[in-house]
């Protein structure tokens, strides 16, 4: 049974209105995604207690990649602190919020097709590091997978990294795959899928948009999943408020959430609260 869950990413926080909604709405799991900056001063004991008052499991931490000059740790260019910085955030996680994966970009954009193969095997030295303290709290280090000229563009890519340690896991994000298919990705990739970022797009840019409301094989996906065996949690990347891309007049619930996981997973087509603006540019 996949559980349904929410990325609560940028400045929001938890708190007991938040937490209460989404149980109310059914949604059970959370991945806290933070800036950089905002993490050192985070009061992670009030967000597990929170979160544990509301029967909300926090399973999966973001580490952040941003800025990339200083945390990005396949960037030979960032600087001494990076690894520390994500060591430090992977053991706060673990030991504070119980996390079991850690979510990673293996390496940020712009990026040369002449720097990818040795970009490979930086993150073939550095990842490994953070598996090992990741391990020590029975959690996993997942690379996710990432649009454009990012590190990871592609299942040919994430296997290239994979192969380095077998402890290394994958975060499916369905919002970002361009180079292939989301069903040849997945069944590629396949059990080394250990958590997911669910949002839909549109055929220029990732646009974190609702499932239904983009270009996403829904049906292939949880064909694929299915074939797979993957049954673990379905946690949504997109913001409840209407993206800059997408003509809604209000919010999302939580419970509308949870109501189109269960109509992806019965392989149903979703209900549609919005359409997309005409003529979106690439960066809108």
């Amino acid at each position: 049974m996949r559980r349904v869950g929410y990325s609560l990413s940028g400045k929001d926080r938890l708190n007991d209105e938040t937490a209460g909604n989404m149980s109310a709405g059914g949604v059970y799991v959370l991945e806290l995604d933070m800036p950089a900056e905002d993490y050192p001063s985070a009061n992670l004991h009030q967000t597990a207690e929170i979160a544990k008052r509301h029967g909300i499991e926090i399973a999966s931490i973001h580490l952040p990649i941003a800025p990339q000059h200083m945390y990005d740790v396949t960037n030979k260019h960032a600087t001494a602190g990076a690894m520390p910085f994500q060591i430090e955030l992977i053991k706060r996680g673990c030991e504070i919020l119980g996390v079991k994966h850690i979510v990673i970009h293996a390496g940020g954009e712009p990026l040369q097709e002449e720097e990818r193969v040795e970009r490979v095997e930086r993150a073939g030295e550095k990842l490994p590091l953070l598996a090992d303290v990741a391990e020590k709290y029975g959690a996993d280090i997942c690379i996710e997978v990432l649009p454009r000229t990012c590190l990871g563009r592609d299942s040919d890519e994430i296997l290239a990294m994979l192969k380095y340690d077998d402890r290394l896991r994958v975060c499916l994000d369905t919002n970002h795959i361009f180079r292939e298919s989301e069903v040849d990705f997945i069944r590629k990739v396949g059990k080394k899928i250990a958590t997911t970022h669910i949002s839909d797009r549109d055929d220029i840019n990732e646009r974190h948009w609702l499932p239904g409301e983009g270009v996403v094989d829904w049906v292939g996906v949880i064909d694929a999943l299915d074939e797979i065996g993957y049954e673990d949690d379905w946690i949504y990347e997109c913001g409840l408020d209407p993206m800059p891309t997408i003509i809604r007049e209000r919010a999302l619930t939580f419970a509308e959430l949870y109501k189109n996981a269960q109509e992806v997973f019965a392989r149903r087509t979703p209900t549609r609260y919005s359409k997309p603006k005409p003529e979106i540019g690439m960066w809108e």
